[in-house]
């Protein structure tokens, strides 16, 4: 009997009918140290993942004094403008009264005037630095958002 007759003929015997099943488990009893290399890998994404976390702190905090030495020297300079702002309105009534007793020039007078006129430049835009570093510092500290 030829052997394609015996397979055909066994394949005829061995019928089923209804669900079939099967269930294979496998187990890796060595993998070349990769799991190994993973959990160093874990742990130096781990550190790196900390330092990063320290840098950015770092930075904040430095952020946070920069803004801070800036607003304190901004609230100083607009202390020192108004103040100069004053001493210039004070001179300017003084050269007025000395220009109607007879005792200036109207160039000194003029001068006066000019100086007061920059004072109060000066003062705007002190008081424009100073809303410029509080604003900043407001917004590293998060108060913007309120």
């Amino acid at each position: 009997m030829p052997a394609a007759a015996v397979k055909a003929g066994f394949s005829l015997y061995n019928q089923s009918y209804g669900f079939t099943g099967g269930l294979s488990l496998t187990w890796n009893l060595y993998n070349g140290l990769n799991t190994k290399r993973i959990i160093k890998n874990t742990d130096i994404q781990l550190s790196t993942a900390e330092l990063q976390l320290k840098d950015l702190q770092t930075q904040v905090n430095n952020g946070f004094s920069a803004a801070w030495y800036n607003y304190s020297t901004a609230k100083e300079q607009y202390i020192l403008e108004k103040e100069n702002e004053g001493l210039a309105k004070e001179n300017v009534d003084i050269m007025l009264e000395r220009f109607r007793v007879g005792n200036c020039t109207t160039i000194d007078l003029k001068l006066a005037q000019q100086t007061l006129q920059d004072s109060q430049n000066r003062l705007i835009q002190a008081g424009f630095q100073l809303k410029l570093a509080e604003t900043e510092l407001l917004r590293l500290s998060g108060g913007l958002a309120k």
